[in-house]
């Protein structure tokens, strides 16, 4: 009993301190997004949770600035890996439709991207063409090539264009003993960027680092998130926290 009482207290003190550490992630974002270079931001996005706070904490943090302060633009990117399941698929399309309308609409310096495999690199061309085994938990073959290289294909090419760019992703420490792990060994910071792996002249940055579960579901219920299926007008609401 004891124990369960020490762990609602501290559950209750970290949803306590939210509004804080949310800020303190906001202040981050709008002074790399205020630095004097033209770095675009590259904001990935699935529709999942952790992509969805992340999108809209980027979006109200821009979108708090003057117009003329909004000049480094922001790339929403998500990913078709050609086999994802069509209620998957047509959620992420038809929010990313949406965010765009509503881009539009606000004057936001925001397009949007969605990545899909090369045609050699798909799932049916390496399972039937090539004899690949489909991917079991031990031979992952599937997030390499669908997603991981369409994307550093695309990182690439905007370096290429701009002379750098800025990755931003939702991971977060508290997803998994693995991730949290990975993300130690990397030195990932909330407060500062890395270098990507594989793709020169990007940047990755992971404002909610340190946020667990019950922050992300806190916020999502507090804050309207972006909604695909309302329409523009719904794809972002003023914040509540």
């Amino acid at each position: 009993m004891k124990a369960s009482t020490g762990s609602s207290t501290a559950t209750s003190s970290r949803l306590t301190s939210l509004p804080t550490r949310l800020n303190k992630i906001a202040e981050t974002l709008r002074r790399e997004y205020c630095r004097k270079h033209n770095y675009p931001w590259i904001v990935a996005y699935s529709g999942g949770k952790d992509s969805t706070l992340l999108l809209q904490m980027v979006w109200e943090t821009v979108a708090a600035l003057p117009a003329v302060r909004r000049r480094r633009s922001i790339l929403i990117v998500g990913n078709d890996t050609l086999v994802e399941s069509p209620l998957v698929i047509h959620h992420l399309r038809d929010s990313l439709k949406a965010i765009g309308a509503a881009a539009s609409e606000q004057g936001m310096p925001v397009d949007i991207r969605v990545t899909t495999p090369a045609i050699d690199q798909t799932f049916w061309v390496s399972v039937i063409g090539r004899g690949y085994i489909p991917p079991t938990r031990n031979f992952r073959w599937c997030t390499d090539r669908m997603k991981i290289r369409p994307t550093s294909r695309l990182l690439k090419d905007i370096v290429g264009e701009h002379g750098g760019a800025f990755l931003l992703i939702g991971t977060r420490r508290s997803e998994s003993q693995n991730r949290q792990r990975g993300m130690d060994r990397r030195k990932v910071s909330a407060g500062k960027a890395n270098d990507h792996d594989s793709v020169e002249g990007c940047r990755i940055f992971s404002p909610l680092a340190d946020l667990d579960d019950d922050d992300v579901w806190m916020v999502l219920m507090q804050r309207r998130p972006i909604r695909f299926q309302h329409g523009a007008q719904d794809a972002l609401a003023p914040p509540s926290l």
